[in-house]
């Protein structure tokens, strides 16, 4: 997705080293992904993949490449991640699982940026077609102040997605 013709903030390949990590470490990695959820992955796909490792982590459920690859095809969504190859690129995409909590913030930043450009863009938008009077206006406000203080407490809502 693009706000004005350009592309919004993401960190695919970050994002990747998120379930990477996941993976390889899930003991380690597990309890640092609090902070993130599958709407912060600017990937679908990726969001997806999340949700299923973490929910398979919390069961004690494995989630070794050969296992995700086999529950990725039976939900459907294995060609969506280029197969079996792309299973093992995302298993192999984080170097070391020690690097968490940076891929984290990473990816959470990049999805708070994406929510405030989408607010901004939704906010404009509703100023430029929707505001006749100043009642309009500070209902128009008190929803973007609302905006802000979400993404001060770190957590986005709705984000921009790509592909």
């Amino acid at each position: 997705m693009s706000a004005a013709g350009r592309e919004l903030p993401a960190a695919t390949e970050l994002e990747r080293c998120v379930l990477s990590c996941l993976m390889q470490a899930p003991d380690y990695a597990g309890p640092l992904v609090g902070r993130l959820n599958a709407e912060d992955f600017g990937t679908e796909v990726y969001g997806k993949v999340f949700d299923l490792l973490r929910n398979r982590i919390a069961a004690g459920k494995a989630v070794d490449g050969p296992t995700m690859a086999q529950e990725l095809d039976d939900r459907g969504l294995l060609e969506n991640i280029g197969g079996f190859a792309g299973v093992s690129d995302i298993l192999t995409a984080a170097p070391n699982p020690s690097h968490i909590r940076h891929y984290v913030e990473t990816v959470s930043l990049k999805s708070r940026l994406r929510t405030f450009i989408n607010g901004c863009w939704d906010h404009a938008s509703k100023a430029i077609t929707k505001c006749p009077d100043e009642a309009d206006f500070r209902v128009l406000q008190e929803s973007m102040e609302g905006l802000l203080m979400t993404l001060q407490r770190g957590r986005s809502g709705a984000n921009g997605k790509h592909g």
